[in-house]
């Protein structure tokens, strides 16, 4: 059975500023060492929300205007760095269900994509712009669509772009690659008997 089919995400926006944002900034190291995935929200960007918090700042993500936020918007290079998986994990489990941003780290994009949260492009101009609605207007709603390509928040609207081949897997339902395999369980163990048996000489 495929993975559910994402074509359309709605949702209010959340603002992350900065370039060259690494997964190490985002979840730290020390998450990793855990044997799943579960809980790893509490480790978004932590260090940082720590730091604020002892200045008498609000971050972002503690911010309660935008506690129920799940399109995020972001600038150059995000999620650049190492390649591990938790970075997306521990944002998709804050609830993030989307990402629009100016370019994003290839292999965060990737891993991304296999648990099902969307990475789309846009040019300065419009992440500009939506970073500074979220900022002003915490309850706008705004939609993602994946069909054509563009984003709706009130009133405006703006293109955007995805990797084809992540999209159409979004669209058909393909991106759980694990799925598809478990899917496939039968049809792979009727070709593995149909294959030769290599003997180590």
């Amino acid at each position: 059975m495929n993975a559910s089919a994402i074509k359309e995400i709605h949702g209010s926006l959340i603002s992350y500023r900065g370039n060259d944002i690494d997964t190490d900034r985002i979840l730290p190291a020390r998450f990793m060492k855990r044997l799943t995935f579960d809980g790893l929200e509490t480790g978004l960007f932590v260090d940082e929300r720590k730091a604020f918090s002892s200045q008498g700042k609000t971050h972002v993500f503690d911010d309660k205007r935008f506690a129920d936020s799940s399109i995020l918007i972001v600038n150059e290079n995000f999620g650049c760095g190492s390649s591990r998986e938790h970075a997306p994990q521990s944002l998709y489990r804050h609830g993030i269900r989307c990402i629009i941003g100016e370019s994003f780290g290839e292999i965060f994009a990737s891993n991304c994509m296999t648990i099902g949260l969307p990475v789309l492009r846009a040019d300065k101009a419009t992440v500009a712009e939506l970073q500074k609605q979220a900022i002003a207007a915490p309850e706008l709603k705004a939609s993602v669509n994946l069909e054509t390509r563009e984003i709706r928040a009130g009133s405006a609207s703006a293109k955007l772009s995805i990797d084809e081949g992540a999209r159409t897997m979004f669209l058909e339902g393909r991106w759980d690659s694990v799925g598809e395999m478990l899917a496939a369980r039968n049809r792979i163990l009727e070709l593995d008997a149909m294959l030769p048996a290599l003997v180590a000489q």
